[in-house]
C-alpha cells in the first residue's frame, strides 16, 4: 500500500474520495468511510496523496470514541507501510501522522502523541506548527510541564517557538512556580520578540527567580521591571538582596543591603529579608561575617536608615539561631557605633521574648521604645498584651490596653475578643 501522487482507477478509492468529500459537507456516514479505508489496507492498494491527506484530516474530527479508534488503527498501519517504503515521501506521511496526532489529542492519549512526535523526529519528517501548538497547549493545560518542556526542546532544535507559545508556556510556568522551565526559556530559547509579562506575572517571576539565587536572570527581568514602571522601588531591591542570599552570597548580598539603590516608595524592614535572616542563622561563620560589617560600615556610612537595617537583620538572624543572650551586649555596641534601634528592632526584641516565654524580657523590651524615643506601635501593643493574657497576668494586659488605648491606637476584634476573655477569667478569680 503506498501513496501515489495520481489517482487510481480502482473503484475503492474513488468511491473513498467521494464519501471523504460527502463527509465534509454533511457529517455524515462515517462507518462506510472507515469500512472503505480498511478495505484498501486490507487490499495494498495505492491511494493518492490528496486522499490519504483528507482521510487523515477528516479522521480525526469523528465524533464518537468507536470511530476515532478505527481511525487510529488504519492511520497506524498506513504510517507502518508508508515508513517502510523505498520511496518514502514526507508529504503523504506527515499529514498522516498528523491525523493520528490529532486523534490522541482528542482522544486524551497525551503520552502517545509525544511518543508520535518523537517517530516524527527520527523520520526527519517534522510536524506541522498549529499541531505542535496544539500538543503543547493540552500539555500545558494539564500542567504537564515536564513533558511540554521536552516538546519545546525537540521544536526548538528543528525548528522555531512562536510568541504565543513562548509566552504561554512562560505563563503556565509562573503559576506553577517551575523554575527549570523558566530559565529554558530565558536563556536557552529567548525569542527576539518575548512577550513581556503583566506586572503582576512579572512580581511572581521576580520572586521565583530571587529564590532559586540565579542573579543574572533577575538582574535581566529587573530591568524590565524598571524600564516597564520607571521605578526602582521597595520590592526590586529587597529581592536583589534576598537573590544573592539564597545564592549564598553573603558578602554581596550584605554590601546591596549597606549600599542600597536609590528607590521610591516604603522603607525595606527585616520582614522583607527572610532569605538573609536564615543565612545568618545557619552557620555561626555568616553570624561573625555579619557582625564584622557592622562597625566597618557604620564608619563609612551616613545612612542611617541602612545601618539599623542591618543592625534588624542580624539581630534577627541571631535570635533563630539560639544567641538571645548575646543580643541586649550587641545593641549597645551598635549604639556605641552610632547606629539607632527603631520599631523593628524592639519588635525583633519582643518577639524573641513572647517565643521563650519570659514575660520580664518582654516588657523589658518594650521599655526600649521609651529608652530610645521609639513611638509604640500597634503589633508592639498587640503582642504584648495576648502574651500577658496567655501568661494568665491579666491585670498587666489591661494596663497596657489602656496605655494602647491612649495613644489612639485601633483594636482589632481579636485582641477585644481576648480581652473580654480575660476580664471573664479576672471576674471569675
Amino acid at each position: 500500500m503506498n501513496a501515489t501522487d495520481v489517482s487510481m482507477d480502482d473503484p475503492t478509492v474513488t468511491e473513498l474520495r467521494n464519501a471523504l468529500k460527502t463527509y465534509e459537507k454533511d457529517k455524515k456516514n462515517e462507518s462506510s468511510i472507515l469500512e472503505l479505508a480498511k478495505n484498501l489496507t486490507k487490499s495494498g492498494s495505492d491511494i493518492p496523496i490528496e486522499v490519504l491527506i483528507l482521510f487523515s484530516k477528516i479522521a480525526a474530527s469523528f465524533p464518537n470514541e468507536k470511530s476515532l479508534n478505527e481511525s487510529k488503527a488504519i492511520l497506524s498501519r498506513y504510517i507502518e507501510h508508508l515508513s517502510k517504503s523505498s520511496s518514502l515521501k514526507v508529504d503523504p506521511l506527515k499529514y498522516t501522522f498528523d491525523g493520528l496526532l490529532r486523534i490522541y489529542l482528542k482522544t486524551g492519549e497525551l503520552d502517545r502523541a509525544i511518543h508520535l512526535v518523537k517517530g516524527l523526529e527520527e523520520h526527519e519528517v517534522g510536524c506541522f506548527p498549529n499541531t505542535k501548538e496544539l500538543l503543547l497547549m493540552n500539555l500545558l493545560r494539564n500542567n504537564n510541564l515536564d513533558a511540554a518542556l521536552d516538546l519545546l526542546k525537540i521544536i526548538w532544535e528543528r525548528d522555531h517557538i512562536s510568541s504565543r507559545m513562548w509566552g504561554y508556556t512562560l505563563n503556565q510556568a509562573i503559576e506553577n512556580n517551575n523554575y527549570e522551565v523558566i530559565h529554558w526559556l530565558f536563556t536557552t530559547a529567548k525569542i527576539t520578540n518575548y512577550i513581556v509579562p503583566s506586572n503582576g506575572s512579572l512580581k511572581k517571576l521576580l520572586i521565583l527567580v530571587s529564590m532559586q539565587g540565579d542573579y543574572k536572570l533577575f538582574k535581566y527581568l529587573s530591568n524590565i521591571w524598571v524600564s516597564k514602571n520607571n521605578s526602582y522601588n521597595k520590592f526590586i531591591r529587597s529581592l536583589y538582596i534576598e537573590c544573592f542570599a539564597s545564592a549564598k552570597s553573603f558578602d554581596q548580598a550584605i554590601k546591596r543591603l549597606c549600599n542600597g539603590f536609590p528607590y521610591q516608595g516604603a522603607r525595606i524592614t527585616v520582614d522583607d529579608l527572610p532569605q538573609l535572616t536564615s543565612l545568618i542563622a545557619s552557620n555561626s561563620k555568616y553570624t561573625e561575617k555579619a557582625l564584622a560589617y557592622l562597625p566597618a560600615y557604620s564608619e563609612i556610612s551616613d545612612n542611617n536608615e541602612n545601618k539599623t537595617l542591618l543592625l534588624n537583620v542580624i539581630i534577627e538572624g541571631m535570635s533563630q539561631s539560639g544567641y538571645r543572650d548575646l543580643l541586649p551586649s550587641l545593641l549597645n555596641r551598635a549604639i556605641a557605633l552610632d547606629i539607632s534601634p527603631n520599631q523593628d528592632t524592639v519588635l525583633i526584641f519582643m518577639k524573641m521574648a513572647a517565643r521563650s516565654g519570659d514575660m520580664g524580657f518582654l516588657k523589658d523590651s518594650y521599655s526600649k521604645c521609651f529608652s530610645h524615643n521609639i513611638i509604640p506601635t500597634k503589633p508592639m501593643f498587640e503582642l504584648l498584651i495576648l502574651s500577658l493574657i496567655e501568661s494568665e497576668e491579666y491585670g498587666e494586659a489591661f494596663k497596657y490596653a489602656d496605655e494602647m488605648r491612649k495613644q489612639g491606637l485601633e483594636f482589632r476584634d481579636f485582641l477585644l475578643e481576648a480581652l473580654k476573655e480575660a476580664s471573664a477569667q479576672l471576674e471569675s478569680q
